[in-house]
């Protein structure tokens, strides 16, 4: 929930890693923002920086700087978001209107899923915006009675992201050039400080 949360506030300061791993040379990820904004990275103290992902995996950060020693933006403060966290609490959801895609986060963050469920998770948005609205034009008293309108909504939204599944990660420390984006010139990953098994990363 903390993280559905920083999704929210933080939007949108979003990124998307992609997986890099061609014929078995292993290969830092890009970290893509939106369109107009190109490739950034991450810091390299940043714990966020030994997290390549298995599967295309999104970030929400803080701010980004530009650093003496690098020509890219440098992102500090990140953290591990997911579709549904940026579906629910990022920016406004519509319908793709051409391509492969179901449903559209702001302008670029593109979702996959079929037709009836994707017009399901656009009325659930559609209420949940609702309701946040009511609560910042008039605060009052939250209701998680589930034998309520605003109850049941609330729990649904709840059980959507504590029920999510964790994002597919690599996190290993290599001993490598921060700033390089091949962890090897010898086409070969190097032997790494420290490695821990691959698992899901929350």
């Amino acid at each position: 929930m903390f993280r559905a949360i920083l999704s929210g506030a933080l939007y949108p300061n979003v990124i998307r890693l992609g997986e890099r791993d061609r014929n078995g040379v292993v290969r830092r990820p890009k970290y893509l923002g939106r369109p107009s904004e190109g490739v950034s990275e991450i810091h390299s103290k940043s714990v966020n920086a030994m997290v390549w992902p298995k599967e295309p995996l999104w970030m929400v950060y803080f701010s980004k700087t530009r650093m003496e020693n690098s020509s890219r933006p440098t992102i500090a403060d990140s953290t591990i978001a997911t579709l549904r966290d940026l579906l629910l609490l990022g920016g406004p959801l519509s319908k793709c209107q051409e391509g492969d895609c179901a449903l559209i986060v702001g302008d670029w963050i593109q979702i996959q899923a079929e037709s009836k469920v994707a017009t399901l998770l656009k009325e659930l948005r559609g209420s949940l915006d609702q309701l946040l609205l009511r609560k910042f034009n008039r605060p009052s008293t939250t209701y998680w009675d589930p034998s309520s309108d605003e109850g049941r909504l609330l729990h649904m939204v709840r059980d959507l992201l504590v029920t999510q599944p964790a994002p597919r990660v690599h996190n290993k420390l290599f001993n490598a050039d921060p700033h390089s984006s091949d962890l090897s010139t010898s086409g070969r990953a190097p032997q790494p400080l420290q490695s821990s098994e691959d698992s899901d990363y929350e």
